[in-house]
């Protein structure tokens, strides 16, 4: 049996059960050693991947929650990443000529494992009435094999080192986060085995990192430059990073540092926050209350946040107040820390870029609760695009290339975020 063509097979192979079960016999073998590595293989470029006929794959940006079945998706999207976990696993023994036997045991165990882990989160998704493919899909993972199947240096440092590396932050968060949920108590179980043996696996990535350099001549401290270059935007986010984790998987003191540092490198995010839904009458316009969709769109557009802002602002209308006090709770942000300004109710768009000029820089986060016409506005202006109108209790989200808020300036954001509670049924 012929090691890296045999390995091929599986790789490419279109059907769960049958990859599965073929890989079974084959690590077997592997274990026996009765394959044989060959003296020459040329390995097929990466075209397409293993679950083409299975998910309908989208790009990671567009991929959106479903109105319906949301703890199934919820599965979905896990069960996918564990089956591209197994092809990552499968593409680095099949790909990467060469090298020691130790390698490719290290990935065959990787790949045993992640079988394993997913045939759990499969067996979990079929108590929701679903199989692995109901769902889309996203084609992150593939792209970065794709990115990186020409060098053993950036495959080790991009796929394990990072985006797994990232699993364990992202596994962590999940676990944490709904932990006291009773409808996750036999998932929390799950992630829990996979986030153990997930480090282990990031510390093979490490492993083999190491000795890449080594044998290429790269430096390992470039192991950021090589992830920026294939992802620019890599490692800003709010999520928390598992530091004991990352720890016990390889990284060093001095790289998480840099990750901190690369969280707080020159960014600055703002998420302007329309009041939710308000009655049409009232005392006055600034005391006018939500209506009971207004609050129920609140509690909505809270469930799309997935972090914690370092503040929020609001006007001091009565809507505003409230419709900022609903995400809050919601989110896990004290209400008693939002700071309420009647500047951002009698308010323009200079007037409100001269507020946000004066926000303190210990914040990179901030949410600011407001009001039409001057939200959409302000949000044209900053992001130098068209949006029409911001409907009520719509979020939309700017990231700013800034060290400081009184960087802030007409034209200079991205925009990072857009959505609104009838979006959803558009």
């Amino acid at each position: 049996m012929q090691f890296h063509a045999e390995i091929g097979k599986i790789l490419f192979c279109k059907n769960p059960e049958e990859k599965i079960e073929k890989f079974a016999k084959f690590y077997a073998k592997f274990c026996e050693n009765s394959v044989e590595f060959e003296s020459e293989f040329e390995p097929k470029p990466l075209v397409t991947p293993s679950y083409d006929e299975i998910c309908t794959t989208i790009n990671m940006r567009d991929l959106k929650r479903p109105k319906s079945d949301k703890m199934a998706f919820f599965l979905h999207s896990i069960a996918h990443i564990e089956y591209n976990a197994i092809d990552i696993a499968l593409d680095a023994c099949y790909r990467f000529l060469g090298l020691p036997r130790e390698f490719y045991a290290d990935w065959l165990e990787v790949a045993e494992d992640e079988i394993r882990h997913f045939e759990m989160i499969e067996n979990e998704l079929k108590k929701y009435g679903h199989d692995y493919g109901d769902f889309v899909a996203h084609d992150g993972l593939f792209k970065a094999l794709q990115k990186t199947q020409n060098s053993l240096v950036e495959r080790m440092a991009v796929v394990p080192r990072f985006m797994e590396a990232n699993g364990l932050d992202a596994n962590f968060f999940m676990i944490n986060k709904n932990r006291k949920n009773p409808e996750f108590k036999d998932i929390i179980k799950i992630l829990e085995v996979i986030l153990e043996e997930e480090v282990s696996h990031v510390f093979k990535g490490d492993k083999w990192f190491k000795f890449a350099c080594e044998k290429f001549g790269e430096d390992p401290e470039n192991y950021l430059k090589i992830v920026l270059k294939h992802y620019p935007n890599s490692f800003r986010t709010k999520r928390e990073i598992n530091v004991s984790d990352r720890k016990r998987a390889g990284f060093s003191d001095a790289e998480i540092e840099k990750l901190f540092e690369l969280q707080r490198k020159k960014m600055k995010k703002i998420y302007f926050i329309r009041h939710a839904k308000a009655e049409k009458l009232g005392p006055s316009d600034f005391d006018r209350k939500l209506s009971e969709r207004g609050k129920s769109d609140a509690k909505f557009m809270a469930s799309k946040i997935a972090f914690l802002p370092d503040m929020i602002f609001a006007s001091g209308a009565k809507r505003a107040k409230k419709t900022a006090k609903i995400i809050a709770k919601e989110i896990g942000f004290g209400a008693d820390k939002i700071e309420f300004s009647n500047e951002i109710y009698y308010s323009t768009s200079q007037n409100l870029l001269n507020f946000i000029h004066g926000v303190d820089d210990k914040f990179q986060t901030i949410f600011i609760v407001g009001h039409n016409p001057e939200f959409t506005e302000i949000c044209e202006l900053l992001s130098d695009s068209s949006i029409g109108n911001i409907p009520t209790c719509g979020i939309f989200g700017i990231e700013f290339d800034a060290d400081s808020f009184k960087k802030v300036k007409f034209g200079a954001g991205k925009v990072i975020f857009f959505d609104y509670p009838k979006k959803e049924t558009k």
